[in-house]
């Protein structure tokens, strides 16, 4: 009674067991035939009017009877010969199907079996549910990180075009600006070699003394001669023009010879100085 007995087992022992009562039934009922026949030929000995069975008839309940086998005597146990018998046509689970209670156990158990399977499998359809949308959620979030990637690098492209275009606009206008600055020192030079060459022009004509004495006279005014006459004295390398100079000449004269004797003690002690440091 320990021992479990399994539904594989018990679904493989009743089938075998329908078949061995079916079997049973036709050796029964052919069994009958021929002690219905063996009766009929038992009241025509006995003297009483049978009706004779054709020739044909005959040879078939002869034939079912040499096939059909013989069937063992029933004693007085019939129950206990019929319970072995379906013991041993069941094999050695017979005992355990043979309690009503045992097989209702066994039926309980087969249910709580199927619905424990029910409820695992179950289980299993919604951990795999779980799982389906899980996996279906991640896939769902790489395809939003996939396309957030594609849209950086679309705008990191456009910012990289922008930031080369915005190159090459500042090498454009640092080309532009290097060529005006050539071009500005180039007018530069020319300019200044435009002057140089126009204030020589200038220097050289008439002009240029015309202004000069005009500019002079009105800076200096009346003490304009005076100062000449200072330039003439001073420095007479510069050749200045003393004859249109309103001046005393005697004056002038004298202040030369004054000159010249303040001249000569400095010179003379310049000699002696020499002199002395030879001898």
């Amino acid at each position: 009674m320990s021992k479990r007995l399994k539904l594989s087992d018990l679904a493989k022992v009743v089938p075998q067991k329908a078949a061995t009562s079916a079997s049973k039934g036709v050796v029964i009922s052919e069994g009958s035939e021929t002690t219905s026949g063996k009766r009929a030929l038992d009241d025509g000995s006995k003297g009483k009017q049978v009706a004779q069975l054709p020739e044909s008839k005959k040879a078939k309940i002869d034939t079912r009877a040499s096939e059909a086998p013989a069937r063992p005597p029933i004693a007085s146990g019939g129950g206990n010969s019929v319970r072995r018998t379906l013991g041993e046509s069941l094999g050695p689970q017979a005992s355990v199907m043979a309690s009503a209670a045992t097989g209702e156990k066994i039926l309980a158990g087969g249910v709580i079996l199927g619905s424990s399977l029910a409820v695992r499998s179950r289980d299993f359809a919604e951990c795999a549910l779980n799982q389906k949308v899980v996996a279906e959620s991640a896939e769902m979030e790489m395809v939003r990180v996939q396309n957030w990637a594609i849209e950086l690098e679309g705008t990191l492209a456009e910012e990289k075009a922008k930031g080369k275009k915005l190159a090459e606009d500042a090498d454009a206008r640092d080309k532009v600006i290097a060529r005006l600055e050539a071009r500005i020192s180039e007018l530069e030079k020319s300019q200044s070699l435009t002057q140089g060459r126009i204030i020589a022009a200038f220097k050289e004509s008439d002009d240029f003394l015309e202004v000069v004495r005009g500019l002079a006279s009105s800076y200096f005014g009346d003490d304009f001669d005076f100062c000449k006459r200072q330039l003439a004295h001073q420095y007479p390398d510069l050749g200045v023009d003393l004859e249109d100079v309103e001046m005393d000449h005697e004056f002038l004269s004298k202040e030369e010879v004054e000159a010249e004797k303040r001249a000569r003690p400095k010179k003379g002690r310049r000699g002696r100085g020499v002199g002395e440091a030879v001898v």
